[in-house]
């Protein structure tokens, strides 16, 4: 009864508020006879297959699988491989002996990056399952970009020691008590905690700074191993988010402790986000959108269990619906926007352009916001099972199972 007077709470605000981006005519394909489904071949080789796109675009996703009677719920990740599928068709697979946490498998274009610790005492960058990059000591890498023929990290050392920003595996700039800001739970930006624009490729630093009694932030953001902008401790009471925009320097930041305080800056120069003294800001990252730098946020209504998920720029609410489960995240294309809601840590609802999309609620979860992707009209989501091993592949109306003992870790339309 709860989760039914939840679905039709949220139905009702999402038919009362949700409004296009930039007021663009919407124009989505859909997928029609993308996944012709083929029954279960045989039993080792349990993957469902479709028929070739026909429009020209293609779903990528990247799971990873064990052999049977491997527990990695439990833990166990013996003979673990990483699998890509293309439509639905597996296209590569390989054997992969690190962490298989999703935030150290990055599925960029139809390439499976990872890191890995060897041996306790040296990182390993790899693609496709060949090792392209290693050095000595420990880093977990929040940042992973490739531009202009260079793979660029950066990795946050064991140990509370610090940061490192490489360049093909060569030290650029490094920290001894620097922390991240941002990794790959940033969606929007391939490169996890590191973005580009024309002059460089940037990341953001935080180091702790005794003020009295109170522990503040100070803030470092980088372009390379230069120092671009300095948010000192005190000037700002929480950054969401950093991120560059044709050679200007953007920020998602409370100036204090209060919601309402939350503001755009655009080259030092703050503008509110118009956040009502009723909302509790969750988050407030940083997005471009047809050359735009926007914000995209979650607010939660005080005194009820309300969510409000938006999209503003410096001027307007582009995008706000609300429900009454956790999201898991917002998806944005050709001006329309989709999103999924959790309930207790499992797929609830989703959405795309208003629409509702069948999915059994509580049966599968969203290992992370990487496991679903809408573009080029196609919302599309990774969902493994919550339980079992029969897991979901969907585009849109389309919904097919995958039976593999293991789960998705992300998807990509091209």
């Amino acid at each position: 009864m709860r989760r039914l007077i939840g679905i039709l709470a949220s139905l009702l605000a999402l038919a009362a508020c949700q409004k296009p981006l930039f007021n663009t005519t919407p124009r989505w394909m859909r997928m029609q006879d993308r996944y012709a489904h083929i029954p279960y071949e045989k039993e080792e080789d349990a993957d469902s297959l479709v028929m070739p796109v026909p429009d020209g675009h293609s779903v990528y996703a990247a799971a990873v699988r064990f052999p049977r009677g491997v527990d990695w719920r439990e833990g166990d990740y013996r003979q673990a491989e990483l699998v890509l599928l293309r439509d639905s068709v597996e296209v590569r697979s390989f054997p992969f002996g690190g962490d298989p946490a999703p935030d150290r498998i990055r599925l960029l274009g139809t390439q499976i990056w990872t890191d890995e610790t060897r041996n306790g005492n040296a990182t390993v960058i790899c693609c496709n399952g060949e090792e392209r990059l290693s050095w000595s000591g420990e880093e977990v890498i929040q940042g992973l970009l490739v531009a202009d023929g260079h793979i660029h990290t950066l990795g946050q050392r064991a140990g509370g020691r610090g940061i490192c920003y490489r360049v093909d595996g060569e030290v650029v700039f490094e920290s001894p008590l620097g922390t991240i800001l941002g990794g790959l739970e940033n969606r929007e930006w391939p490169g996890g905690a590191l973005s580009a624009d024309s002059l460089g490729v940037y990341y953001t630093y935080c180091i702790p700074v005794k003020k009295g009694k109170e522990t503040l932030q100070e803030y470092h953001v980088m372009r390379g191993d230069e120092q671009v902008q300095l948010v000192a401790a005190g000037m700002a009471h929480k950054v969401f988010d950093v991120r560059p925009l044709g050679g200007v320097v953007y920020r998602s930041e409370c100036r204090s402790p209060y919601s309402w305080s939350l503001c755009l800056v655009q080259a030092n120069a703050p503008i509110s986000m118009g956040i009502s003294p009723e909302e509790e800001v969750l988050e407030g990252q940083l997005i471009t959108y047809n050359g735009y730098m926007l914000m995209k946020g979650l607010s939660k209504s005080q005194g009820n269990p309300t969510y409000t998920y938006w999209v503003r720029d410096m001027y307007d609410v582009r995008f706000v619906a609300r429900s009454n489960f956790v999201p898991a995240d917002i998806y944005l294309d050709q001006g329309w926007c989709a999103y999924i809601t959790l309930d207790q840590g499992r797929v609830c609802q989703a959405y795309k352009n208003g629409n509702y999309l069948p999915v059994k609620p509580d049966t599968y979860v969203l290992k992370s916001s990487r496991c679903a992707a809408f573009r080029k009209g196609i919302f599309a989501m990774a969902l493994t099972h919550a339980s079992g091993d029969e897991h979901l592949l969907t585009a849109d109306q389309e919904a097919f199972p995958h039976r593999f003992n293991g789960f998705f870790v992300a998807i990509q339309i091209q």
